[in-house]
């Protein structure tokens, strides 16, 4: 992602890294350049190094601490030390951005802030007897968001020390760990280790003393915790973090041969150390955790907006998905949801966003949403509230539409996405159809269905008006009154035969099988407008061509049954592929372009009644009466009674006993070759038959069960695949 160098003129080194939660990372070491390069910095000059007198080995010169953005842009670049040396050894974030830093300073200089804990430097400045390096104390600092010193203070006693790791609990107070010769450290009253523990081992040169782990008040001038943790040889933490339950887990090294470990130790024994350098030697590592020095802060969850999860508009309604925005949310759905003291289902959950759907019982008028443990925040719900979800969920700019695409053909067939469309009944349908506009035309509404992976959502099909005109159109959907925000809908232009969409030919979704019934949708698929006759058939051989209009599936000749303009019926021939086959169009010589469309062995679906959207099952009593609500069809149609034997007609089941000749006008009515099961409302149906009568068309007689007085989902099933789960009976 990015890569940089970061450094002067000398050396330069950097020894510490941490990331917050948006991602920028926070740099720290030292650096002996002078040219070293700062940006917004609290000190944007070095303070010198060491001379050699001092620090003969190596001289370090000032710390530093940068901060880069998620791109590698430097956000702010600062000097921190002295006239002596100084390096930065930990860095660590808190969840508002600002920077804890420790480490080592032999800088009598070094700059304290007036706050500080410890202003005056304690320990050596130079080296004393057979050292080689000087520390001096160690120091602790914090730096905000934007680069600004917040604090800064020693920290040591009258011999060597230094801050070697950081940490920075719930109540912003740094918890530092690292190294400590001196023997007069300022333990507090509840250390662990009240008493330096020793140092070693003999004729070691650079020895670390004890252990030791501090803990600062989140303002840095008061001392909350120290302890020494060591035995009588050399010991230093150089790593630390905290866990979920304020525990403080640190890491180092140890040559002591005594420290002390608990009963339930991996490794009690002291396991050796090298003899063969005189100045350092690491001998063993070591870990422990301590309990009761980190600070918990559980943050009180509190929800600070609730809008349409489509729109993000204030405007809600039962049944609407919710997007719930606050601070310090519950990251998991098991925290719970309510409104108006109802239980809501949840769609998703982080710590700034849930995704909830308000219940479809829920009341129109005031009422409040709750997560987990936050206070009630007040919303108000419509009886209507409807909204279009966008591409780019926002909210704005172009709708959310499948198949996506860069842009649509006037008559073309397409499914958009919606929420807020009222109270749903049992069935999870709304309680009337929505009417949808482009441009300012309102548009054929094939089905509406509730969407099976996004709750609270709906999937609303619709055909584009033929004579849209090339551009962005607005899009718009109204219900009861209410109409929602107004996206784009990018419309092409048509030029040439030109195919859309290629769908099962009773439950226009994707998928057909051989022997099924297809629709074709697009542009200039056909001069004329009607179905096969008596004269286009050549003896029993249905017709492969009408008006000069021919398709291909796979290659093979279909068998076609209605041409438009728009639309084209065909019946697919006998084909033994599975999954994507090329479908093309000839019209008058010109082909079109191939669409991809997916075929299997069975694609069950049942035909419905225009009306209403394609939701009820084109279904006939045996006795001629058609069914469905007596305002499907007025005067025609009337709901069906448990016990009465139905009649109903699909596409796509599959082979037939004997078998059929896709190709030919049979007789008789072959049963499939594969036993049809039905249920009506859930509960199983009798099928009494299940055959083809017709090309592509097949009969089943199903006696409706008791069910409950309404819609009812119909349900049929072959070789383990069911029809489309969104046709209906109207039941008495």
């Amino acid at each position: 992602m990015y890569s940089t160098y970061l450094g002067g003129s000398l050396d330069d080194a950097a020894t510490a890294v941490a990331v917050d939660s948006a991602g920028n990372a926070y740099v720290g070491g030292n650096t002996v350049s002078t040219n070293f390069p700062v940006l917004n910095a609290f000190q944007s000059h070095s303070n010198g190094a060491a001379n050699a007198n001092s620090q003969p080995v190596i001289a370090t010169g000032d710390g530093f601490v940068a901060k880069f953005d998620t791109t590698g842009k430097l956000q702010y670049s600062s000097y921190l030390g002295g006239s002596g040396d100084d390096g930065v050894m930990g860095i660590a974030v808190d969840g508002a951005g600002a920077a804890y830093l420790t480490g080592f300073t032999s800088s009598a200089d070094f700059p304290v802030t007036s706050n500080a804990l410890q202003r005056t430097f304690k320990g050596p400045s130079s080296v004393t007897g057979e050292r080689g390096f000087v520390w001096g104390d160690a120091f602790v600092a914090k730096v905000t968001a934007n680069g600004a010193l917040s604090y800064a203070t020693f920290l040591g006693g009258s011999q060597d020390d230094a801050g070697m790791a950081i940490a920075v609990d719930g109540s912003g107070s740094a918890i530092v760990g690292g190294l400590a010769n001196s023997t007069d450290l300022a333990v507090t009253s509840n250390a662990q280790q009240g008493a330096f523990g020793g140092n070693g081992p003999s004729g070691f040169t650079d020895p670390t003393g004890d252990g030791f782990i501090a803990k600062l008040s989140a303002d840095g001038s008061t001392l909350q915790y120290l302890s020494y943790f060591g035995g009588s040889s050399s010991d230093a933490i150089s790593g630390i973090a905290l866990d979920g339950q304020g525990n403080v887990i640190v890491a180092g090294a140890t040559t002591s041969t005594n420290l002390k470990t608990t009963s339930n130790a991996a490794q009690k024994a002291f396991g050796g150390q090298s003899s063969d350098t005189p100045t350092e030697t690491m001998g063993d590592a070591f870990m422990a955790v301590f309990s009761g020095i980190a600070t918990i802060v559980s943050a009180t969850p509190a929800i600070t907006s609730v809008s349409n999860a489509a729109s993000f508009a204030s405007a809600l309604a039962p049944g609407s998905s919710a997007a719930v925005f606050g601070t310090n949310l519950p990251a998991s759905a098991s925290a719970g949801a309510t409104v108006g003291g109802q239980a809501a289902q949840v769609v998703s959950a982080t710590a700034s966003e849930w995704v909830i759907v308000i219940p479809s019982s829920a009341a129109a008028g005031s009422t409040s949403v709750q997560v987990g443990t936050s206070a009630p925040f007040a919303i108000t719900l419509s009886a209507y509230a409807p909204a279009l979800y966008s591409s780019n969920g926002s909210g704005t700019g172009a709708a959310m539409v499948s198949p996506s695409a860069a842009s649509y053909l006037p008559g073309a067939t397409i499914t958009i996405f919606a929420t807020g469309l009222g109270a749903a009944g049992a069935n999870g349908q709304p309680a009337q159809l929505p009417a949808v506009t482009v441009g300012s035309t309102q548009v054929s509404v094939f089905s509406v269905t509730p969407s099976a992976s996004s709750p609270g959502t709906y999937q609303i099909v619709i055909q584009i008006p033929p004579s849209t005109p090339s551009g962005n159109s607005a899009i718009a959907l109204s219900i009861g009154g209410v109409t929602s925000p107004s996206l784009t809908l990018p419309v092409g232009a048509i030029s040439g035969v030109t195919i859309e969409f290629v769908e099962n030919g009773a439950s226009y979704l994707p998928g057909f099988s051989q022997g099924s019934w297809v629709t074709i949708t697009g542009n200039n698929l056909s001069g004329t407008t009607r179905i096969w006759t008596g004269a286009d058939f050549n003896g029993n051989s249905l017709p492969t061509s009408l008006d000069h209009v021919s398709v291909t599936i796979d290659g093979k000749p279909a068998y076609v049954y209605f041409v438009s303009g728009t639309q084209i019926n065909v019946l697919a021939p006998a084909d033994a592929a599975q999954g994507q086959v090329p479908v093309q169009v000839t019209y008058n010589g010109t082909q079109s372009n191939i669409v991809m469309a997916t075929e299997s062995s069975f694609s069950p679906a049942l035909f419905t009644f225009t009306p209403a959207g394609g939701r009820y099952a084109a279904a006939v009593r045996i006795d001629g009466q058609y069914i469905g609500p007596a305002t499907l069809y007025a005067g025609l149609t009337a709901p069906a009674n448990a016990g009465d034997t139905l009649e109903l007609y699909g596409t796509g089941f599959g082979p037939t006993t004997p078998t059929t000749d896709f190709s030919q006008i049979f007789s008789g009515a072959p049963p499939t070759a594969n036993t049809v099961t039905a249920t009506i409302g859930g509960v199983a149906a009798s099928v009494q038959f299940a055959g083809l009568v017709a090309p592509g068309e097949y009969q089943f007689n199903v006696i409706v069960p008791s069910v409950p007085s309404g819609d009812n989902l119909v349900v049929l099933k072959v070789n383990g695949i069911t029809t489309q789960a969104n046709t209906y009976l109207t039941v008495h």
